[in-house]
């Protein structure tokens, strides 16, 4: 342990491990390889986020294949993850780590590539799954990389099994299987046309191709640019496509390039007489809106709007349940649900929380107020490109 270190209460440091000077581990850690590129040694993994941290320093290949070990060793034997990621060659080469942690202990992967977050969610659902793994740069921070963990319902892992990863990884409690036992790597190929085609049979296509819309849509330099301009385009949808490029150096915004987004996004929508504008997330999970007179909507107004609009077309077809919000949303979703004769649940404003409420018997709506939207009746996750097509159904 070198110069000017804090080996926090109750750590444990292994041996043979070397502390270069500067750093902190936190209390109650378990530092297993030697700390020298990183700042501090956290005692979990798993964040709000997911597991995030400084790019090929804190995630590093190193770190990823044994957290993709760990993250195997706690599935059965035999069975079947997905591994996905954006464009970003940092985020390629961490997604191969992993892969290779997994395809250590027995555990086979299907690998997506580039592929937007809410398709692979649908596939975990809909196929013989039991997870997943999406890797990409950080949407905030352009130093940073995410994994983001799903179960085999395509929700955000339970905190009881990140705990378990957590175990495994600290106590490095890996199975390593023979030769002939480790995982196989498969490449699906059909994975685009099953959730293009689960996406049409939950909709009202014709309604949408009467209506003609004309509207302005930002990719974000996105994987949604690879299967998103299919689905509009069988909607008979006019559309102006932004940034529909696929750039992983470019997903990462800064508030100020987001906000330049939105304003560049404004003025075409007014200058071409646009029914809407939607603003793209580079995750393909959520939605920001201008209206036809290139005003921007904040958040809480999106959600009031959008549930008001869910919630009319709810009342027209006759049907009964309660729509979800987190604690943190404005009380006016309660007004005018009850207006409308329905219920609403509050939950908690994690992302598992939100979605672990869409999965609820009855609930038909799912809204939070920093542009994440979910409607069930297609999956119980975010998804921006359900949103954006259900908004016009709307």
């Amino acid at each position: 342990v070198s110069d000017h270190c804090r080996i926090g209460k109750r750590s444990t440091v292994k041996a043979n491990v070397k502390v270069w000077p500067h750093k902190t581990v936190e209390d109650d850690a378990v530092l297993a390889t030697s700390l020298i590129w990183g700042e501090r040694w956290n005692k979990t993994i798993f964040s709000a986020y997911g597991v995030d941290g400084i790019a090929n320093i804190e995630i590093s290949p190193e770190f990823a294949a044994k957290l993709g070990a760990a993250y195997g060793a706690s599935l059965p034997k035999g069975s079947f993850v997905s591994t996905s990621r954006d464009a970003h060659k940092t985020s390629r080469m961490i997604n191969r780590a992993v892969m290779t942690g997994i395809l250590s202990t027995g555990v086979n992967v299907h690998d997506y590539g580039v592929t937007p977050m809410p398709v692979c969610r649908l596939l975990a659902r809909s196929g013989n799954e039991v997870g997943g793994i999406h890797t990409r740069r950080s949407p905030f921070d352009p130093l940073l990389l995410d994994l983001k963990f799903f179960d085999s319902k395509g929700l955000d892992l339970h905190p009881s099994m990140e705990k378990t990863v957590e175990r495994l990884f600290f106590k490095e409690d890996f199975r390593r299987m023979s030769m002939e036992e480790t995982g196989e790597m498969v490449f699906p190929i059909h994975g685009f046309e099953f959730y293009q085609n689960g996406f049409m049979s939950t909709i009202d296509a014709d309604a949408i191709s009467r209506a003609k819309f004309k509207i302005v849509l930002d990719y974000s330099y996105g994987s949604s640019s690879r299967i998103f301009p299919i689905i509009l385009g069988k909607l008979n949808c006019e559309v102006v496509a932004l940034n529909a490029n696929i750039d992983g150096t470019k997903t990462t915004k800064t508030a100020e390039e987001f906000e330049k987004a939105l304003k560049q996004l404004s003025t075409i929508a007014r200058s071409i007489g646009a029914d809407m504008g939607f603003l793209l997330d580079a995750g393909g999970e959520k939605i920001f809106l201008v209206d036809d007179a290139g005003e921007v909507l904040d958040g809480d107004a999106t959600l009031n709007i959008i549930t008001l609009l869910t919630l009319k077309m709810t009342k027209g077809e006759g049907k009964t349940g309660a729509l979800a919000v987190p604690v943190t949303a404005s009380r006016a979703v309660d007004l005018m649900a009850k207006t409308y004769g329905f219920g609403v649940r509050r939950t908690k404003s994690s992302a598992r929380g939100l979605m672990e409420a869409a999965s609820e018997e009855g609930v038909f709506f799912v809204g939070e107020p920093t542009g994440g939207f979910i409607f069930p009746e297609f999956q119980p996750s975010f998804d921006g490109m359900y949103a954006i097509v259900k908004t016009l159904v709307l």
